[in-house]
């Protein structure tokens, strides 16, 4: 019954859009509209090399393996994932990685030659059924800490300077996790300096709960709805010093549950972070940060709650970013199997509007998504599209459902996204059980690099190896009166008549933190005219006449 559900579904918001596109045509023809995807209206570019990307884990040296050696049937919590991270623990300006899984948390130290495990002598402990990764420095000391979410299980790592981690967990007042946690993030939501914690909850499972369903006498995992949901929680920092459980203070307890992604943006420009939540079988949150501290859910009303055909999707992973450079941020939702992977529209006044299938996901449509991310890989100006799938039905013998799932590269042209799958190394087109990912330049040559965690085999370390098509820039940002790693500025880049705008955060994707440098592919743009900050205190400073191809640092002045 669920499938022909999604099934339905599915057909429902195809035809939404091939009926939206029929009219916007006839519309351009009689010339009442342009019908325009973005007021910036990229240049047609003549034929260049594919987008590149090899796995190199084995050759630099990171070895981690997960799976269950082919058990089936496989419960819910067994099927849910694992995150990834990438973080500079010890300050060199070389990413290091850190992956997690039950009982795992490893820490490879990247030397600028290859990686090397160094988990124990870092202190990080293993014990703990580990799903999600946050990045942040909470107490503003210039060193990334860790907060660690999982099933029953949390922790707060305090990074001492570079020499090891130490677990703060109770002494700065959090209590013992005795839920479901999935996605956590650093986010500043009061604007005081100092990074609070978000932290997701998918369901109530535990010993007692049903392991598995039946489906045609088969033994299956059982779908999220069979088990109560779960809610976010808001820890609001005091000055990096102690955490308070403001969740119902702060109106975020106003969400349905089973949460998996979460994404601070600020959505309608006015300067404050905003939170979009992407739930599982539930409509999603938009929660509009308002100048009292109150959290609204908006989401209805900013358009994003529900698919195009009013169905609650199985929302899973998340991406903001400005993909057709038209100055505002459009929102990525991976989903489940039959149901459009929505790429959400900025438009003015707020509001969203699906563009999926006008962009060309459609291709994505029949799986299981999880680990998204919009990067501009080749660095021609153009954001593009990685998606990591698996499913989660283990069990079943429906030839339909494929627990590993291919992963899809898509180029991103400003008002498409066009299939470069082929090109992807051929150990790449494998398909594997995809769950978390992470961005960023992990050996500074200007191009983006990825990491996707394997449920069922190794990590894939993703070397990205495209041919340049521009030239680029990246940017690190240093607060003072803001958070110290500056999460939550909005940064324009202009050269020329061109522009791009983005904002600095770790959280990204699903379970998982990414780089907190900004990274700007900027195509033909030999030199940058301007860079403005806009700060989460409200300051704003900016920069003329910038080099480009190079690392930038930006301090709060």
């Amino acid at each position: 019954m669920l499938r022909s559900y999604a099934i339905l579904r599915a057909r429902a918001c195809r035809r939404h859009a091939d009926l939206r596109s029929i009219i916007c045509i006839l519309l351009a023809i009689l010339g009442v509209c342009g019908c325009r995807h973005s007021s910036v209206q990229p240049t047609i570019r003549p034929a260049v090399p594919h987008l590149s990307l090899r796995n190199v884990s084995s050759d630099v040296g990171v070895q981690f393996t997960l799976g269950h050696r082919g058990r089936s049937p496989l419960d819910i919590l067994e099927t849910i994932g694992h995150g990834c991270a990438w973080i500079d623990y010890d300050q060199d300006n070389r990413l290091d990685l850190l992956l997690l899984g039950p009982d795992r948390v490893s820490l490879y130290h990247n030397d600028g030659a290859g990686f090397r495990e160094v988990s124990e002598r870092q202190g990080i402990a293993q014990a703990g059924y580990w799903i999600g990764v946050a990045v942040g420095d909470y107490d503003n000391d210039g060193w990334p800490d860790l907060f660690l979410s999982g099933h029953h299980c949390r922790a707060l790592l305090h990074n001492e300077r570079g020499a090891g981690f130490r677990d703060v967990t109770t002494q700065h007042g959090i209590p013992p996790e005795k839920g479901w946690g999935t996605s956590a993030i650093f986010v500043d939501l009061n604007q005081d300096g100092f990074l609070d914690i978000c932290q997701g909850h998918y369901v109530s499972f535990g010993a007692e709960s049903q392991r598995y369903c039946v489906e045609a006498d088969t033994k299956i995992t059982c779908a999220p709805h069979i088990y109560p949901a779960e809610r976010i929680t808001l820890f609001r920092s005091e000055k990096g010093r102690v955490f308070h459980d403001l969740t119902s203070a702060s109106g975020l307890d106003h969400t349905a549950g089973r949460s998996l992604g979460l994404m601070p943006m600020d959505y309608d420009d006015d300067g404050r972070t905003d939170l979009f939540v992407a739930n599982d079988t539930e409509p999603a949150d938009m929660f509009r940060n308002s100048p009292s501290g109150k959290l609204e859910n908006v989401a209805h009303l900013s358009g994003v709650a529900l698919a195009p055909d009013g169905a609650a999707l199985g929302g899973m992973g998340v991406d903001a970013q400005d993909y057709d450079r038209d100055g505002r941020l459009d929102l990525l939702v991976s989903t489940f199997e039959a149901e459009p992977k929505c790429l959400w529209h900025g438009e003015s006044g707020g509001r969203f509007e699906d563009r999926s299938g006008q962009v060309g996901l459609d291709i994505l449509r029949p799986l299981v998504s999880w680990g998204v991310g919009l990067v501009d890989l080749d660095n021609d100006g153009w954001l593009d599209l990685l998606c990591a799938s698996g499913h989660v039905a283990v069990g079943r013998k429906d030839p339909n459902h494929h627990y590993a799932q291919p992963l899809y590269l898509l180029r991103g042209t400003g008002t498409e996204f066009r299939d470069e799958t082929a090109s992807l190394d051929k150990s790449l087109r494998e398909p594997i059980v995809g769950r978390g990912s992470a961005f960023g330049d992990y050996d500074n040559d200007g191009r983006i690099d990825a990491v996707i965690s394997n449920l069922e085999g190794g990590v894939l370390l993703l070397h990205n190896e495209s041919p340049r098509s521009g030239h680029w820039l990246t940017l690190k940002l240093i607060g003072s009166d803001s958070n110290r790693m500056g999460l939550g500025a909005r940064v324009t880049v202009v050269a020329g008549s061109q522009r791009w705008v983005a904002e600095a955060r770790t959280a990204r994707s699903i379970f998982s933190a990414s780089d907190a440098r900004l990274h700007f592919g900027l195509g033909t743009a030999g030199q940058v005219d301007r860079i403005l900050v806009r700060w989460p205190s409200g300051k704003t400073s900016s920069v003329s006449a910038q080099s480009v191809d190079r690392q930038l640092v930006m301090r709060e002045p």
